[in-house]
């Protein structure tokens, strides 16, 4: 049976082996990392190692340079093996062993508004920006960055990854680097995600193979949530109705059309509209000249429907008798039909008919002498 267990932990060496020799980085091609072009910093970090905080390295170790970020853009960060330090630019072709990105898990950038970083600054690093995708074989990885990072001209980033647990083990990755950010606002950052909570087998941190530990499954992909002098970021923030009342209708013909009635009829004059309406009518058939076919003249005293048209005649014929003449109204005389004698006419007090010729008068309604 001892055979046994020396052939199986034989093969747990030589499964363990490959995952220590090869790892992933930062790069900087705008320089500025911490350490520089030394290839040690693809080493995990552990909770017995000593290159912890920032792989054991100050910004006096650094390249010259900064990283540059812009608020509201997306930043790509060259992350290789330590073989590729040196030409990082040929690191897809480097890096082809696949034990080196560790199956991925994530992989996350932090911001410390300071010039400079130890240890005991880790509680103001705030974490600012994912990449699920992390580490990609040895592709450059985009990071979103908040359209609310505040500007500024000397900070210092940090990168940490955490593998996946099935390909690694409990170990993390960091490595600092100095960095600026521009086109965001003025201001200082005074809430976010704390780097601090997301550490792992480092000194003060959890250690152990979970499979929640890996930055994927912790925080989301893409830029994420800071608070910048107590506001939330624009991003997060509910989408604007400042119109919260509702809309007035309004009506198109108001808007759009340029009404203009029609000429209606002057209206006749209240005090007497039938009176009016009665004038116009006898005007109308009315003449002071007497007709060719009527021997005496009409007394004004027929008034028209309002609804008809006045084309009515009224014509006056003195009887054949000796009778007194009737009043007759007609649309088309009768030929054929004879006068019955009707009611004799009223004439004015003193004025009856006795013979002889006819008695002129005034009609009341068209002022006409007959």
């Amino acid at each position: 049976m001892a055979p046994h267990k020396t052939y199986a932990s034989l093969a747990t060496i030589a499964l363990l082996a490959p995952l220590s020799s090869a790892h992933m980085m930062i790069h900087s091609k705008e320089g500025g990392v911490w350490g520089g072009s030394d290839s040690s910093l693809e080493n995990p970090l552990t909770a017995e190692s000593k290159n912890w905080f920032c792989h054991g390295k100050k910004k006096s170790d650094a390249t010259p340079g900064r990283t540059i970020f812009t608020a509201g853009q997306t930043t790509t960060i060259p992350i290789i093996c330590g073989e590729a330090v040196d030409d990082y630019q040929s690191a897809s072709s480097i890096c082809t062993d696949p034990t080196a990105w560790h199956g991925g898990g994530g992989c996350a950038l932090s911001i410390l508004y300071k010039n400079d970083a130890s240890v005991s600054d880790l509680d103001e690093f705030v974490t600012f920006s994912v990449a699920a995708d992390c580490p990609n074989k040895a592709n450059p990885v985009p990071f979103k960055v908040p359209a609310n990072l505040p500007n500024v001209a000397d900070a210092v980033c940090a990168w940490h990854w955490i593998p996946n647990p099935q390909n690694a083990n409990s170990e993390m990755y960091m490595d600092c680097f100095s960095c600026g950010v521009v086109g965001g606002p003025t201001g200082q950052v005074t809430g976010g995600i704390r780097m601090k909570d997301h550490l792992w087998a480092v000194p003060g941190a959890q250690n152990g193979d979970s499979e929640s530990r890996q930055l994927k499954n912790q925080l989301p992909d893409g830029a994420q949530k800071i608070e910048v002098n107590g506001k939330a970021p624009p991003a997060t923030q509910a989408p604007r109705n400042t119109n919260t009342a509702a809309p007035t209708p309004t009506t198109p013909e108001e808007e759009t059309m340029s009404y203009e009635p029609e000429e209606e009829p002057t209206a006749a004059p209240t005090s007497e509209p039938e009176a009016t309406e009665a004038t116009e009518a006898t005007e109308a058939t009315t003449s002071c000249e007497p007709s060719a076919t009527t021997s005496a003249p009409e007394e004004a005293t027929y008034e028209p429907e309002p609804t008809s048209a006045p084309e009515e005649t009224t014509s006056y014929e003195p009887a054949e008798t000796t009778s007194s003449p009737e009043y007759t109204t007609s649309t088309e005389p009768d030929e054929t039909a004879s006068p019955q004698p009707t009611e004799a006419p009223s004439y004015p007090e003193g004025r009856k008919r006795r013979g002889g010729p006819p008695i002129k008068w005034r009609s009341s309604a068209s002022g006409c002498l007959h």
